[in-house]
């Protein structure tokens, strides 16, 4: 998973994968068979360069896309490498699915799961609920904030401004109690004194 996560590149490239899919699709069992390629590419996980373009294909095959790309979500449950993280889910946070969104409520929960990878698994789920929102890893890690005025108040670290780049893509529709369901989970995570800082700090942004 590292080696796909440092070789996504977050350029306009992802944009060039859509017209041949587009073509595949118009072509029927083609864009199916297309899809079905690429969603094992992803599942296998080499070579590294084949298995990003798959992942971007996949933004284009609808519930196998989805499929695909909790698969890669689930995967990345390891990785402490912010930067390869921050660029995987550049092409995850394009998805407001209720199976992806699943996945990263399982592994923001995920007790053996890399504390960087819990963080940015609550990051797509506060994106969910607020998709608009630009979140930095390091103020969502970092929690409560003092002031600098030395009056004892402290900054939420959340939202650190807006992004044109809002997620709309689905497989599967999110069920429509989607934000109550994300707030109970990142509730029970900001309580949990078991789940590291990290992860807690991250959560508590849910009620801000």
């Amino acid at each position: 998973m590292t080696r796909l996560l440092y070789s996504i590149i977050v350029t306009l490239g992802v944009c060039v994968n859509a017209a041949p899919l587009s073509a595949a699709r118009a072509q029927g069992k083609d864009s199916t068979k297309a899809c079905d390629k690429a969603a094992k590419t992803v599942e296998k996980g080499h070579p590294a360069h084949k298995e990003t373009a798959a992942l971007n294909a996949l933004v284009y095959c609808g519930r196998a896309g989805a499929t695909g790309v909790s698969g890669a979500l689930s995967q990345s449950r390891l990785e402490n490498d912010v930067s390869s993280l921050e660029q995987f889910y550049y092409i995850a946070d394009r998805w407001r699915d209720a199976e992806i969104m699943n996945a990263a409520m399982q592994l923001s929960r995920d007790a053996g799961a890399a504390v960087p990878a819990r963080v940015f698994a609550v990051r797509h789920l506060l994106k969910i609920v607020q998709p608009g929102s630009a979140y930095s890893y390091s103020a969502l890690a970092a929690g409560m904030v003092p002031s600098t005025a030395g009056n004892g108040a402290v900054t939420p670290p959340c939202r650190h401004g807006f992004s044109s780049d809002n997620g709309g893509i689905a497989g599967t529709p999110l069920p429509s109690d989607f934000a109550s369901q994300i707030a109970i989970a990142l509730s029970q995570l900001a309580g949990d004194a078991s789940v590291p800082a990290p992860v807690r700090n991250a959560a508590e942004c849910a009620q801000y």
